[in-house]
């Protein structure tokens, strides 16, 4: 490295802001400014679970509770100090610093929403010190051998408790994983996502950019309009459906037996099952249709429906990708620990999740390392930051969610990968899938 280059590569100063996310509500976006110039990103937003790195927000009256000026303030009076002078081109060491600084195993001074965009907008600057792509910089960080680009699950039916419909599951999505690259998969959701708006009448856009789709009854009518439209663009065996069951919002916890799930909870009747008949129930829709994968079906503490699931699936022999997120939330150690159960074979990562890049990108090298497939995912409060896709080609994730193509946040995200894939030095696809 020139001496220039070294001297440019070092902090100059840092600062903070808040903006807003998709939503509307306040989140941290910040500048790292360094002698090549001034890197900015911004922290996507969603409520924090029990698990993952902790989001502060100031809950008083501004912003009806959601302001992160506390957040904002933390960057300059706990961030710049220690982290003037620290050169951009060891990401690991400034994430270190960052956990140093907070010393809790959860962000809860700081605030993950300050110490992952520091993270973020530092690797940014990293990467421009090193003349190379920010996914560049990713994949030397990471000692990614390979980089691909991802197979994308986008959103083409949403239901759960936000839309006016009767899927009780929280998103349908296609995955085009048999398509020669990124850019003929982006055409093949398009054109499909066009195809299924045609056939039904919508109720609007979630704030994931999927559509609403009204007038089916049961599961099984949506499902089958998504098979349908596979036939219909000749696409068997190249894309499948892909579900994301967010089972969180119909189980019914019971304290003194066993749980219950309410797939009937959006309708006027009821339509109770047990963890083990729900089970049954997915494995007759896997059968039934080219489903891919399901996200958290069960609740996060139910390892022996879990268990049973996969002893159904493999009875049956039937190949689908389990992904959990309320399990793991983007934690290496709760990845590990559930790694070795063998009672699923995929997680969600979700980088703000984690607190830094670099317990991003440990969180997916635990998860690959364990055989399990790593699907980096968006979050509902997003932001036009690209951050996301370069991520994901640097560590080489065969898989990528976020959302529908009908929010520019989301297809923000998609355009940038499409950018990446014109390099021609990265391959596309989930090869596993493929053979399948």
């Amino acid at each position: 490295m020139m001496k220039e280059q070294r001297q440019n590569s070092q902090i100059r100063n840092i600062t903070a802001r808040q903006v807003l996310d998709s939503r509307g509500n306040p989140t941290v976006e910040v500048e790292v400014t360094t002698g090549d110039g001034v890197f900015r990103a911004a922290c996507p937003a969603e409520t924090s679970s029990k698990l993952e790195a902790v989001s502060l927000r100031d809950g008083d009256r501004a912003w009806s509770g959601k302001s992160v000026s506390k957040a904002v303030a933390n960057v300059a009076s706990l961030v710049l100090h220690p982290l003037v002078g620290v050169s951009v081109q060891d990401q690991s060491q400034i994430d270190a610093l960052l956990s140093e600084i907070d010393g809790t195993s959860r962000f809860e001074l700081l605030g993950a929403n300050v110490a992952f965009p520091v993270s973020a907008a530092c690797c940014l600057a990293g990467a421009a010190n090193a003349r190379v792509p920010l996914w560049k910089f990713i994949a030397k960080a990471a000692d990614t051998k390979k980089c691909s680009v991802p197979v994308p699950l986008v959103s083409v039916m949403q239901g759960g408790p936000s839309s006016q419909n009767t899927l009780p599951f929280n998103d349908l999505m296609i995955a085009p994983f048999g398509a020669t690259a990124f850019f003929e998969a982006a055409k093949v959701a398009n054109e499909m996502t066009i195809d299924i708006q045609k056939q039904l009448a919508m109720k609007g856009v979630t704030e994931e950019g999927g559509q609403v789709p009204k007038g089916l009854k049961n599961i099984e009518d949506y499902l089958e309009v998504i098979n349908q439209t596979i036939h219909n663009s000749a696409l068997e065996g190249k894309c499948g459906i892909c579900i994301d069951c967010s089972s969180k919002n119909f189980v019914i916890k019971q304290k003194d037996s066993v749980n219950k799930y309410d797939l009937g909870y959006k309708k006027d009747v009821r339509n109770y099952y047990i963890g083990t008949e729900l089970a049954d129930y997915y494995v007759k829709l896997i059968q039934a249709y080219p489903i891919l994968s399901l996200q958290d079906p069960f609740d996060a503490e139910e390892f022996e429906t879990y268990a049973y699931f996969k002893k159904q699936l493999e009875k049956n022999n039937l190949k689908v990708q389990i992904f959990v997120d309320d399990m793991t939330q983007s934690q290496q150690d709760m990845i590990h620990n559930i790694a070795e159960s063998k009672i699923v074979n995929g997680c969600l990562i979700k980088p703000n999740q984690a607190g830094t890049v670099t317990n991003a990108i440990n969180a997916f090298k635990t998860a690959t390392a364990a055989g399990w497939k790593a699907l980096v995912h968006a979050r509902y409060g997003d932001t036009a930051d690209c951050f996301l896709s370069h991520f994901s080609v640097g560590v080489s994730s065969e898989l990528i969610q976020v959302g529908g193509f009908q929010r520019s946040e989301r297809t923000s995200k998609i355009n940038e990968l499409l950018r990446i894939e014109e390099c021609g030095e990265v391959v596309y696809g989930c090869q596993d899938w493929v053979q399948q």
